[in-house]
Formats: structure tokens, sequence, C-alpha cells
């Protein structure tokens, strides 16, 4: 029997053995997995985040460059009210001194206020 039992002793220490790298592989795996599970969970949460405020900031650039253009009308619009309101100006500053001119005497046209009109 001591043979036997001698035999089998080191078959016996190998299975369990084994049956123990089985136990905490499988442990380890486990918590490996869990670990892998948690972490795309995160992820993903992540990732919603992070697309919500990209739409949020993709919203707001819009926005912005609405307000902008609305703004660069408004000044095209203001530029041409300007450049018309001086070529108003301009037109009635000649007529106001044609007119001074013509009712200035020969002699006093020297002393003409008219001079400083344009």
């Amino acid at each position: 029997m001591d043979r036997l039992q001698a035999a089998l002793s080191p078959k016996l220490a190998s299975v369990a053995a084994d049956k123990l790298w089985q136990f905490q592989l499988r442990k380890e795996n486990k918590a490996l997995l869990e670990q892998l599970q948690e972490n795309e969970r995160r992820r993903q949460f992540d990732a919603a985040e992070s697309n919500k405020k990209l739409k949020e900031n993709a919203d707001r650039i819009i926005a912005l460059e609405s307000r902008l253009a609305q703004h660069e009308r408004e000044k095209a619009r203001d530029e041409q009210a300007r450049k018309e309101f001086m070529k108003g100006d301009a037109a009635f500053k000649a007529m106001v001194k044609d007119y001074l001119e013509r009712r200035v005497p020969e002699g006093m046209s020297e002393n003409c206020p008219c001079k400083n009109l344009g």
C-alpha cells in the first residue's frame, strides 16, 4: 500500500495544485472582468457627457456666429448710412458755399465764411 500511496501522492498533489490554480484563475478572471465592466460603464458615461458638452458648445458656436453675422450686417448698414450722410452733407455744403459765394459782393469774397465750408 505504501508503494501505491507513494505513486498516487504526487499525482494527487498535482491534481490538487491544478484545481487550486483553476480556482484562483477563475477568481482573478472574475475580478478582472468586473473591473473591465466598470471601466466600460465609466467610459460610456464619460463619452455621453463629452457628446453632450460637444453638442452644447456647437450650439453656442452657432448662436455666436449668428450674432456675429447680425452685427456685421448692422455695421454694413450703418456704414452705408454714414456714407450716404457724408455724401448728402458734402452736397449741402457745396450748395451753401455756392449760395454764399453768389450773395457776397465781389470785393468781400476774401473774408467770406463760405471759405471754411470745405
